[in-house]
């Protein structure tokens, strides 16, 4: 019976802690990102998992940069500060934002300031290329981003709720389907 009580105060805390983090998100909203006349477009992509996915994702990110090239676009990758110090080492991302996991969970000024960083960057484009969303950390930060264009996957439901999904599928301009048999559809990913 503990136990059970116990993971009921885990999901209505879990539960009450988005619902905070998602009025942040929308407040900040509130405010116009302003994107001023520039040559080039500003694209940011969001990889917030360990470095094992980053590291098989990279194949991806050479070929992110042949489809957005740097005379039109601006790259820049927010990952997990875990593995940026690498990122940061390769030719593919114009710029490279690191953000702490457990930090931006946990710290609420943290994750304000990472929410106003994320929406000052006055992207044009943002990509959330992970299949296993996340509500709290990718999702919203789409959300905040305020891009033109916000591509995601459909994804699946190993990191986030149904009803978060439901909620945040609304954040994205366009969701690609994704199966675990194949591999992420650039072709569907059309530039602005």
């Amino acid at each position: 019976m503990k136990i059970n009580l116990t993971n009921q105060l885990i999901v209505i805390f879990d539960f009450f802690r988005c619902i905070t983090m998602w009025l942040a998100a929308s407040v900040l909203c509130l405010t116009v990102a302003l994107r001023p006349q520039r040559q080039r477009k500003k694209l940011l992509v969001i990889r917030l998992d360990v470095i094992g996915d980053f590291v098989l994702w990279l194949d991806a990110a050479r070929e992110l940069r042949r489809l957005y090239p740097p005379e039109d676009f601006e790259i820049t990758l927010l990952g997990n500060r875990l593995w940026t110090s690498l990122a940061e080492k390769l030719p593919w991302f114009d710029s490279v934002w690191s953000l702490e996991r457990k930090k931006y969970l946990l710290n609420p000024l943290y994750f304000i300031r990472m929410l106003i960083k994320v929406h000052g960057g006055a992207f044009d484009i943002v990509i959330n290329p992970t299949c296993s969303r996340e509500f709290k950390t990718g999702d919203i930060l789409v959300k905040t981003s305020q891009a033109l264009l916000r591509i995601g996957s459909t994804g699946d439901l190993d990191r986030i709720w149904p009803w978060q999904r439901r909620i945040s599928n609304r954040w994205y301009t366009r969701l690609i389907r994704f199966k675990t048999n194949q591999s992420w559809n650039w072709n569907a990913m059309l530039t602005l």
